[in-house]
């Protein structure tokens, strides 16, 4: 249930006065927006009109009453009696005092959820009756409802978060979807109409992916819930990993928005998008939507879980992952370039942020699941382990985790390149030169980033001895204190 408001005098005025420059303060315009962005109900409490009656100049009386009232009333609230609001609220000395108490008396009823006032006294008497967290002033408020009611936005170099009302329905891109769906245009007018929100992917203008989402519950599962409502990778742009990047958008988003469930719906021919859907944890639903399927993926673990292989407890419940002692833990030392190029959207030098996107990115930044190659003597890093890179000079710090999917050693140049498609951030030439020497082929799959480690701390609470200089296993102990240090910043 949304919480509900009542709101004190002073700020209805706020609302309704402007400031020496003919403008409503930014913070009340704010509450204001957000009352009506999220259809909140709120109130003023009947008492408050006794703050204008008494106004001795009666067309300025007049004028106050008829802006009150412009806002709904709090229908008959419970009144109390003198003695009792003193022994709940302090000493009443004037109308005003009275008023004060039997606005704080509705919310000690539950009349409403919270009371919005920038009166000190108010609050002195609120937590003097235990109320003083039903009590916010305007900043408060807005904190609160931002909080709350607002999406938290992920931001990405590559896409774009837009509304449908920005997209041409004419573009060949939505013809394959106007053949698989009857009346889709009519439907995408109803996304253009509702504001309807949806990731997309450009290139030189021209529609490259997109993802249409809602917030809609599916049947029993956990809530609140995102559907998938059109998600869509152009055929002129397949192979460029555009899916995963949206994909892992839209977890991140979900993380930060207390998603519990993403949902899509699709037909059995889609065979594709199946199996991209079920390598990245999704999961049949056992009842049909008409003619389609449903696939659904949670993104929270339930309770009582079976054991699982670490790898695919990681692939069906994102960003969730063991690291229970018998799971290895390593450290990778990265270039920076190579870093840049495989997770562009966690920009480590402010500088190379402020130059524009390329309209051709390389490939291993769109993807989830990404190559790292190593000279590293290491026969092998197991499925699961956690891996953690370390970005080298100059910026010598730890910032993300990710998890092994396999790891290969390779010999010759063919088998190589055949194995690591176009995930690697290495080029031919790179690789070339690095197969004279054999190769470790690391298979993982990005989990978050974090805040940077530089490699003081790392050393002062005693995670690592030195800076790294190959792949280096870390103990359990030291991944507990590592633990303690990371602040997820993605």
């Amino acid at each position: 249930m949304d919480p509900t408001f009542l709101i004190d005098t002073n700020i209805i005025i706020q609302f309704e006065d402007t400031d020496s420059t003919n403008q409503i303060k930014p913070l009340f315009s704010r509450l204001h927006s957000l009352f009506a962005k999220h259809s909140l109900k709120h109130f003023y409490h009947p008492s408050s009109e006794n703050d204008f009656e008494s106004d001795q100049d009666e067309s300025r009386k007049i004028q106050s009453l008829s802006r009150l009232r412009k806002y709904p009333v709090l229908v008959s609230p419970p009144i109390s009696k003198l003695e009792e609001i003193e022994d709940l609220f302090g000493g009443v000395s004037k109308s005003n005092d009275v008023i004060d108490c039997q606005i704080l008396y509705a919310i000690k009823r539950n009349c409403t959820t919270y009371l919005i006032s920038e009166d000190q006294g108010i609050r002195k008497r609120a937590r003097r009756s235990g109320l003083e967290d039903r009590v916010l002033n305007c900043k408060e408020a807005i904190e609160l409802l931002e909080r709350v009611f607002e999406e938290k936005q992920i931001s990405h170099p590559r896409i774009d978060l837009d509304h449908c009302y920005n997209l041409d329905i004419k573009s060949d891109f939505f013809d394959s979807l106007r053949d698989d769906y009857p009346g889709f245009d009519k439907w995408f007018l109803k996304c253009c109409q509702v504001h309807r929100k949806c990731w997309v992917i450009r290139s030189s203008d021209e529609l490259a992916g997109i993802c249409i989402y809602k917030n809609e519950k599916l049947n029993d599962m956990p809530e609140p819930a995102l559907k998938m409502c059109t998600f869509k990778i152009s055929s002129d742009f397949e192979g460029r990993k555009y899916g995963e990047l949206i994909l892992r958008v839209m977890f991140l988003h979900a993380i930060h928005n207390d998603i519990k469930t993403i949902w899509v719906t699709t037909f059995s021919k889609q065979e594709k998008l199946i199996y991209f859907l079920k390598n990245f944890g999704f999961r049949v639903y056992p009842k049909l939507e008409g003619e389609e399927l449903i696939f659904y993926k949670e993104m929270q673990p339930p309770d009582n879980l079976p054991s699982m292989i670490p790898l695919d407890f990681h692939t069906r419940y994102f960003p969730y992952y063991y690291d229970g002692k018998e799971i290895e833990k390593y450290f990778i030392p990265i270039l920076p370039d190579f870093y840049k190029t495989l997770f562009p959207e966690n920009e480590i030098d402010p500088q190379l942020a402020l130059i524009e996107i390329s309209d051709q990115p390389k490939i291993p930044g769109n993807t989830i699941k990404k190559i790292y190659l190593s000279h590293s003597n290491k026969k092998s890093i197991p499925s699961g382990s956690l891996i953690f890179f370390y970005t080298s000079a100059p910026h010598s710090a730890a910032n993300t985790i990710a998890i092994v999917e396999k790891s290969e050693r390779y010999k010759d140049e063919e088998s190589l390149s055949a194995a690591i498609g176009k995930r690697s951030v290495y080029t031919q030439s790179q690789i070339s030169e690095m197969i004279k020497k054999e190769v470790l082929v690391i298979h993982f799959r990005i989990i978050r980033h974090f805040e940077e480690i530089p490699l003081k701390e790392l050393k002062r609470t005693g995670v690592l001895k030195s800076q790294p200089q190959t792949i280096g296993q870390i103990s359990n102990d030291s991944y507990k204190k590592l633990k303690k240090l990371i602040k997820f910043n993605d």
